[in-house]
């Protein structure tokens, strides 16, 4: 893992950035931080990355769509229907378990915990005394209709984090989790429920450390959404032509995915490990930075006409 090189560095030095065609972006602790309010100077030279030298950006998030809108409108992603050759423009969503039209809410793949693996969770929570949101997303008619559900000891929220209304439910559940959030009643007993869970097939759990648990379907990662999206109708991208930009251990698979996997300055040590280069600022500033250094790359390459393959 290397620093990454300035934007007045010798042509050499930015010669992998000039045949990026993507850029994916990782959005809490990248693209924002706290705030979802992106600043000017940043948007527009997301866009002009863009416009100018072809490069098309997306996101690649833990966040539900609902969460993660209000980014992607500033973005303009909410108007993109397709890219070049019809391919259709995407978003990844919960950690890599929807990929998904933001504009017509189209969905282009979508992976749920198990029926069973979800009802072991509820149960599981619920003989521990333990908070948890069950996050559905029915794509029964291929447009993503979100859900939250709410189980646990404390008084049900109206709202969970990222603002969706929250529905209640007593009775094990009926349907199949895309993730589900736990909360432990007591973090002393954080170890104790990861192992517990540790026992339930088809998924996937992580804990952000502050009594949160996260689980996902089993074998889902960014990288694995983003595959799923490279096979769609006319794609004729590889991962190679991928710039990656992540700062946490749920970014880890895409930064090894992508064929440029670069972390913010105060990115974990598993995302540093799997990357390429890191930079020299956190979020925000870490994506300009890295964006001039594209755009730099990509001047070069058309001005002088020099040959990179």
């Amino acid at each position: 893992m290397r620093d990454l090189p300035k934007s007045t560095s010798s042509l050499g030095t930015i010669k992998p950035f000039s045949n990026i065609e993507l850029v994916v972006l990782d959005l809490d602790g990248t693209l924002v931080s706290g705030s979802s309010d992106l600043p000017g100077e940043l948007i527009t030279y997301l866009k002009n990355v863009n416009r100018m030298n072809k490069v098309t950006i997306t996101v690649a998030t833990g966040r539900t769509f609902f969460g993660a809108k209000a980014i992607l409108d500033q973005l303009g992603f909410l108007d993109l229907v397709h890219i070049v050759d019809k391919t259709p423009f995407a978003v990844v969503l919960y950690n890599g378990a929807l990929v998904l039209n933001p504009k017509e809410c189209a969905v282009i793949w979508h992976q749920m915990i198990g029926h069973q693996a979800t009802k072991s969770i509820f149960n599981l929570a619920k003989k521990n005394f333990c908070d948890a949101f069950f996050y559905c997303v029915d794509s029964t008619n291929m447009t993503a209709v979100e859900t939250v559900y709410f189980s646990g000891v404390s008084t049900q929220p109206d709202f969970e984090f990222n603002g969706m209304p929250v529905q209640v439910f007593c009775d094990a559940p009926d349907f199949s989790a895309t993730t589900v959030l736990l909360k432990a009643s007591d973090e002393s007993d954080l170890d104790e429920l990861l192992c517990e869970l540790g026992s339930i097939k088809e998924i996937s759990v992580t804990s952000s450390g502050i009594g949160f648990i996260e689980i996902i379907p089993e074998g889902i990662s960014k990288a694995v959404g983003m595959g799923h999206w490279f096979k769609a109708p006319n794609m004729h991208w590889s991962s190679n032509e991928v710039l990656a930009i992540g700062d946490n251990d749920n970014d880890v698979e895409l930064l090894e995915w992508a064929g440029i996997g670069v972390s913010v300055q105060n990115a974990s040590a598993k995302a540093l490990e799997a990357s390429d280069y890191r930079t020299n600022f956190g979020a925000k500033k870490a994506v300009i930075e890295v964006l001039k250094v594209l755009q730099q790359a990509q001047r070069y390459k058309k001005i002088q006409g020099i040959d990179y393959g």
